[in-house]
């Protein structure tokens, strides 16, 4: 398939998509979202008064998602409120993913080229769970593209040997993660990648500044009421979620809950038909050619394979919209494998096996 085709195919893709956000419906994690913005916008503290059942969110929130409500609040304070204008915002950073994408190709080619990049991103864009979030203003999407330019920024590390790099991965994944506390396997990874091949400077350095730069985050908390507050809606939520059995013994309860986690990990893959057909695709390629994908992008590979324990161990439970944050890595790997399957002799096999 030549490039003229490539590019066509994905211009009629793209407008395929727009012309799905048409009558899109409002996700009600939109509105609460929304709310908090709005409050922040207006009185300066984030708040929510529409979730019933939680009196102590109806005066001030301390755990929500830092960047993603301010964000809200600045595109409220300069356009006024509209849902839609939110979800524009994702829109935005969708885009600016696929921009990432096209660098990260071009600044690794030849390994990388434009046939890899058209497969990536229609295989992306053509899963339902991405097509649902990309116009949705929950996290989801700008954790997506924080994550992988941290991860370009990182690679691009090992290519130069240059710290400059090294801090804007930091800085990166540090976004990533004041986006949604659920987002801290970046920083995770990142060291560990960094950890696994010996460059303690630079790792001392990553995680010096993830640190710093997450840390901000914890700015609302410094003062004594509000600290003491913070603590009050964590230890509300600890009773929403789990029994008073569970509360009797704290410890051994999250080393169980973990343990399932882990053991429940392949459920975000094959969650629904939403997600099914991607991850089939990536663990078919894997399945046939791990050994070359090892050999070809032993870098890409293992931050994937730090990822997944991370997300697992530091997020709240299995979940299927956060596979979005794996997507870039696993569509990646699968457009190497769909290609290395083309140059193989045994060809009708093998297609038949993806198809």
């Amino acid at each position: 398939m030549n490039k003229k085709t490539l590019v066509i195919a994905g211009i009629c893709l793209g407008v395929i998509f727009l012309l799905s956000l048409w009558h899109r419906y409002i996700q009600s994690d939109e509105n609460w979202f929304g709310e908090q913005a709005w409050y922040l916008a207006r009185e300066g503290v984030v708040r929510i008064k529409t979730m019933a059942g939680i009196p102590e969110y109806y005066s001030r929130i301390f755990i929500y998602h830092p960047l993603l409500i301010h964000m809200g609040a600045w595109m409220i304070k300069a356009m006024g409120w509209s849902v839609y204008l939110f979800k524009s915002l994702t829109l935005f950073f969708y885009l600016v993913f696929f921009f990432c994408l096209f660098l990260y190709v071009k600044l690794h080619s030849p390994l990388w080229n434009t046939h890899h990049f058209f497969l990536t991103l229609f295989l992306i864009a053509v899963t339902p769970a991405v097509i649902t979030h990309a116009f949705m203003f929950r996290p989801e999407i700008y954790v997506m593209t924080w994550g992988f330019l941290s991860y370009t920024m990182l690679s691009l590390y090992f290519r130069q040997k240059k710290i400059k790099w090294i801090f804007a991965s930091a800085a990166a994944a540090s976004m990533a993660f004041l986006t949604t506390f659920n987002a801290s396997l970046f920083c995770v990874a990142g060291f560990l990648v960094l950890l696994y091949h010996k460059e303690y400077k630079a790792m001392g350095i990553f995680a010096l500044t993830s640190l710093l730069l997450c840390s901000v985050s914890t700015i609302e908390w410094w003062s004594k009421e509000n600290f003491h507050l913070f603590l009050s809606q964590i230890h509300s939520g600890l009773e929403r979620k789990f029994p008073a059995s569970c509360q009797s013994h704290p410890i051994s309860h999250f080393i169980l809950v973990k343990m399932m986690n882990l053991l429940n990990e392949p459920q975000r893959f094959f969650w629904s038909d939403r997600v099914f057909v991607f991850s089939s695709l990536f663990f078919l390629s894997l399945l046939l050619y791990f050994k070359k994908l090892w050999q070809q992008h032993r870098l890409l590979m293992l931050y994937f394979f730090f990822l997944v324990p991370a997300l697992n161990l530091l997020g709240i439970d299995v979940a299927e919209r956060y596979l979005i944050y794996l997507m870039p890595y696993m569509a990646l790997l699968s457009s190497a494998g769909l290609l290395l399957m083309l140059e193989e002799k045994r060809k009708p096999l093998l297609k038949a096996m993806y198809l």
